[in-house]
Order: structure tokens, then C-alpha cells, then sequence
């Protein structure tokens, strides 16, 4: 599929997947999770891996609403995830913050 496929109204369909439209970069092909191909990640497979996309915390919320409607056919608004996912992710921005510090001090536990 083209990026510019990519539905502009996923209340109709494409249930079963979410798309990455800038994961790939401009003039690929679009990249898309298949919710139906989710499988089980081990810490070594994440380790020898590479990084190629990072989800902004509304990117988390979209990807959890369209989770949510694929199972369920619900929508889910994402203000509405937005509520459960804010701590968790404050939460992650201050540990990641306090890094360079506890680096910085010697502390080999960061």
C-alpha cells in the first residue's frame, strides 16, 4: 500500500490495522501494525534489534484506540486515554530526566 492510501476516515473500516505513514520515509510504502499478527517480544529480540519508530503519547493513545476498536468495535475517544495514559507517561518523561543526574553522580543503577 502507497503512504498516499493511507484512509483518512477509519470509522468505516481498516479495523484491523494501524498505519505509520512516516515510519518508512516520503516516497515509501506505508507502514502499518496488523493487529492480527501481534506476536511476543523477548528482552534479547529487543536488544539485538533496531529502533525505527518512537509513538508520541498521542500516538500511544491512537494506537490504543484503534486496539480497542478492532477488538471491540467501540470508540474510545483518545481525551478519554489520554486520562490513563498521562501518569504513566509524566511518570517515564521524570525517570528519564533524573538519568543524566544519577549518571552524572556515579550511580550505576540508572
Amino acid at each position: 500500500m502507497a503512504a498516499g492510501d493511507i484512509p483518512s476516515d477509519w470509522s468505516a473500516g481498516h479495523f484491523k490495522a494501524m498505519f505509520l505513514p512516516e515510519v518508512g520515509g516520503e516516497g515509501t510504502a506505508a507502514v502499518r501494525v496488523k493487529f492480527q499478527d501481534i506476536q511476543i517480544v523477548d528482552p534479547q529480540q529487543l536488544e539485538a534489534g533496531e529502533r525505527v519508530a518512537i509513538l508520541s503519547a498521542y500516538g500511544v493513545n491512537l494506537l490504543l484506540q484503534r486496539w480497542i476498536h478492532h477488538n471491540s468495535r467501540i470508540v474510545v475517544p483518545t481525551s478519554r486515554l489520554e486520562t490513563s495514559t498521562a501518569g504513566p507517561f509524566d511518570e517515564a518523561d521524570l525517570i528519564g530526566d533524573s538519568v543524566p543526574d544519577l549518571m552524572a553522580k556515579g550511580d550505576d543503577d540508572a
